[in-house]
């Protein structure tokens, strides 16, 4: 069985399509390519023996590929075509970080993109509304005293980007394999988000807004967090169950 997945997959994997409909490709495939073996046992054959007829049967392999691909419909090869690595060097290199090896395609980065958008938003929204006569503070600071105001501003920006990044790595492991996930690794980077979001705000209202914090503009920054947070370890764990049947492909080596 392993030996007909391997050749099913090397037709297949080239193939850019979502990944549904590359399932089901492989199972039609697999189950002509079965089939076909099945008959040329029947005749005598043995198992090598049936297994290179059966290949034969089926076609060229190359040639299978590019008939599975005329298949898909263009807006679908055109999102997962892959990214030239000329534009996506630095992509390449982050998504190492978030444990995504694979070379990232058009609809990668602009779920990856529209992700980062949406989180910066949801930062705006929670954050503490900046009255005029803060932003003209804020202004005169930058006249008076340049350097502390563009260090503080700096380090906000930081923030921001470095929560983004530790919700990325949250999601990522909430979508772990189920054989492979661990649920104290995605409760230690969640409340390590949590408590970036918690500095976050209190720099954000003690150094830009010149007040303290309150604890309901805390509770409501962390309960919107923390709801965030359930939905996502929901949808990592659903993924990674819908993900079941595609690993089992997605594993074998076809490079031999």
């Amino acid at each position: 069985m392993n030996q007909l997945m391997i050749h099913v997959e090397r037709i297949v994997r080239p193939v850019r399509a979502r990944q549904s409909r590359k399932l089901r490709m492989r199972r039609e495939l697999l189950g002509h390519l079965q089939a076909a073996m099945e008959e040329e046992r029947g005749k005598g054959a043995d198992e090598v023996a049936a297994f290179e007829q059966a290949k034969q049967r089926l076609g060229d392999p190359a040639e299978l590929t590019r008939e599975l691909q005329r298949a898909v419909p263009w807006f679908e090869w055109l999102l997962l075509a892959r990214t030239p690595d000329k534009w996506n060097g630095w992509e390449k290199r982050a998504g190492k970080w978030f444990g995504i090896y694979d070379p990232g395609t058009i609809g990668n980065w602009l779920i990856l993109y529209g992700s980062g958008a949406i989180a910066v938003l949801i930062i705006c929204i929670v954050s503490p509304r900046v009255p005029p006569q803060v932003r003209t503070a804020v202004f005169v600071d930058e006249l008076n005293h340049p350097v502390h105001t563009k260090v503080i501003l700096a380090v906000v920006w930081t923030m921001q980007w470095l929560w983004l990044y530790i919700g990325m790595r949250f999601l990522s492991a909430a979508a772990v394999p189920i054989g492979r996930f661990r649920p104290w690794r995605a409760i230690r980077i969640g409340i390590l988000m949590l408590a970036t979001q918690a500095f976050l705000m209190i720099l954000i209202i003690t150094q830009i807004v010149r007040r303290s914090p309150t604890l309901p503009e805390m509770a409501q920054s962390l309960g919107v967090a923390l709801l965030l947070l359930g939905a996502g370890i929901l949808v990592g764990r659903g993924v990674a169950k819908l993900r079941r049947p595609y690993d089992e492909w997605l594993a074998l080596d076809v490079k031999a």
